[in-house]
């Protein structure tokens, strides 16, 4: 047997120990902050300040183009720009078979001379035209009608000798006729009423009775319908109703003032009063532009003892060929044009109290 083999002894490796550093204490700093940025705050700023700006202009937009304020504003208007022109269409009885009318009309002030103005009406078209023209010349006023006998095809009857009056009139076609101041005031003395003066109202009172109207505006927005175009021009769209309390104020408020070219007499107060006890046959509808702020078009329905009428009146702005704002040549007064319509029933006493009356009412009230 082999002598064991010795086997070397190993001797393991000394375990080296680890030991971990020693923390070094470091000063408390303070963790510093994020900067904003200046140009954020500045965006901030301005973003709070459009946003006030759009809910202000919001606001304004809503109240100034409220159907009130914009009737005002539309009156206003008319006022400073001192003229007015349209298009209207008449219907008249049944819905199903109407009898349907066109016209036109104007209103213009002279502009070098506000007490001149002058206002055109027409129904019809070409051949078959009525025409009414009015000139005023400070305190007189000069009227003439053409083509009077078409009255009555105009508004349905078959021929045009159905119509008296009509047949009555052809004779004054195309006359220039003068009123004056006083054949006014004999009117409205007849009537019971106080005249205003031919030449109408001057500027300065034109101005006050719309800030009077201003305090008691009677025409108030009822109903509110969607927007429309009418003549091009985006348009508000709502009915209209008369506030009768407020429309007694200001007439009362009118007659107050004491202008020297608008006249309210007790009568018409008391007229307007009873306005107030009397039940409203119909409707009326308005437009007006949103831009603009202009009349647009107007609609009264009528629907008195139960027949139905519409009036529609399209204001487009479209002047005619005006008068010059000079006396027309060849006009005649009032007493001539009663003498020529009346004059070969009337007997000579009946002429000369004519002549002395100046007055169309003193003859036909008799």
């Amino acid at each position: 047997m082999q002598p064991d083999e010795q086997k070397p002894v190993v001797t393991p490796a000394p375990t080296s120990v680890v030991t971990p550093p020693t923390a070094v204490p470091q000063p408390n700093v303070p963790t510093p902050r994020k900067k904003i940025n200046k140009n954020i705050i500045i965006g901030i700023v301005v973003g709070a300040v459009v946003l006030v700006g759009i809910i202000g202009w919001a606001v304004y937009a809503a109240i100034s183009n409220s159907p009130d304020n914009l009737m005002k504003a539309a009156v206003q208007n008319l006022v400073n720009e001192k003229q007015l022109a349209g298009a209207m269409k008449i219907q008249t009885g049944a819905a199903d078979a109407p009898t349907t009318v066109t016209g036109d009309f104007a209103f213009a002030v002279d502009p070098a001379n506000d007490k001149n103005a002058q206002v055109t009406f027409g129904l019809g078209s070409d051949d078959k035209r009525f025409g009414l023209h009015a000139l005023v010349l400070d305190k007189t006023a000069y009227l003439k009608v053409s083509k009077v006998e078409n009255l009555g095809t105009l508004f349905g009857d078959s021929e045009p000798s159905a119509s008296g009056v009509a047949e009555m009139f052809k004779a004054i076609n195309d006359q220039w006729f003068e009123l004056s101041e006083q054949d006014v005031q004999s009117l409205a003395s007849t009537t019971g009423g106080t005249a205003t003066p031919v030449a109408g109202a001057s500027t300065a009172d034109l101005k006050r009775v719309t800030e009077i109207y201003g305090q008691y505006s009677f025409i108030k927005a009822d109903q509110i319908f969607a927007d429309e175009v009418v003549d091009g021009a985006n348009s508000a769209h709502f009915s209209l109703r008369l506030d009768r309390d407020q429309y007694v104020k200001f007439m009362q408020a009118v007659k107050a003032a004491n202008l020297e070219t608008v006249k309210i007499a007790d009568k018409d107060i008391e007229d307007a009063k009873k306005e107030q006890e009397r039940p409203t046959d119909g409707s009326v509808e308005l437009w007006i532009a949103r831009d603009s702020k202009k009349f647009k078009q107007l609609r009264v329905v009528n629907t008195a003892k139960g027949e139905e009428s519409t009036i529609t009146v399209t204001f487009t702005g479209t002047m005619p060929q005006l008068e010059k704002y000079e006396k027309p040549a060849g006009a005649k007064s009032i007493s001539e044009l009663m003498t020529m319509l009346f004059g070969g029933s009337m007997n000579t006493e009946e002429l000369n109290a004519l002549q002395n009356s100046q007055s169309s009412e003193d003859y036909l009230t008799q």
